[in-house]
């Protein structure tokens, strides 16, 4: 999370954060008064900056789950509590679509969904969050608060994977994913 004079920025997991906070942070102007910890929920923001506008980037539930899973893969450290993977056990191969459905099945059904994220770190009784869709380009959504950004297109901290995101599912569990996911999808549009 990012505090400037101008505004809040929260930063969920695997929706471009890392990149956008570098292309805030290459700004004087709107380099970080306080920099909270990478996913903290609004609830930790000093109560003299409540005042300022929040913004956050969200992601299509179905691509979060299987970016998730694949970091937790790539890069064993805190994100592989999402899926609970020790180090070592997955590799990468034919199998992952069959792996993802039995991991995340588990996680999805034990309560974990991108809908408890967003809300868990973007409801505040005293702020409104401003959310805009990965999907829409990461480079536009930073130019609306930092206008002098001069960021190269170029991904970081991402999950590695070979194919579409679809081909991780069966019907199930894209269907498990739409009823945990719900008010995520219907608000932003979201299809599988």
């Amino acid at each position: 999370m990012i505090i400037n004079n101008n505004w809040i920025y929260i930063h969920l997991h695997k929706t471009g954060g890392t990149w956008l906070e570098r292309g805030i942070s290459q700004s004087p102007k709107h380099r970080p008064l306080v920099h909270l910890p990478t996913h903290a929920p609004l609830g930790v923001i000093p109560e003299q900056f409540e005042h300022l506008p929040a913004w956050c980037v969200v992601r299509n539930p179905w691509d979060w789950y299987v970016s998730c899973w694949r970091f937790s893969l790539d890069h064993i450290r805190a994100n592989s509590s999402i899926f609970g993977v020790p180090s070592g056990q997955f590799t990468q191969s034919h199998h992952d679509a069959m792996r993802i459905n039995r991991s995340l099945r588990a996680r999805i059904e034990e309560g974990h969904s991108f809908d408890y994220e967003f809300r868990s770190l973007t409801e505040h009784p005293r702020m409104e969050v401003t959310a805009y869709r990965l999907e829409d380009g990461l480079e536009s959504i930073l130019k609306k608060y930092v206008p002098t950004a001069n960021m190269h297109p170029r991904k970081v901290n991402t999950s590695h994977r070979d194919a579409d995101y679809r081909t991780y599912y069966d019907d199930d569990l894209a269907e498990l994913v739409a009823k945990k996911n719900a008010r995520t999808i219907e608000r932003f549009d979201y299809t599988f």
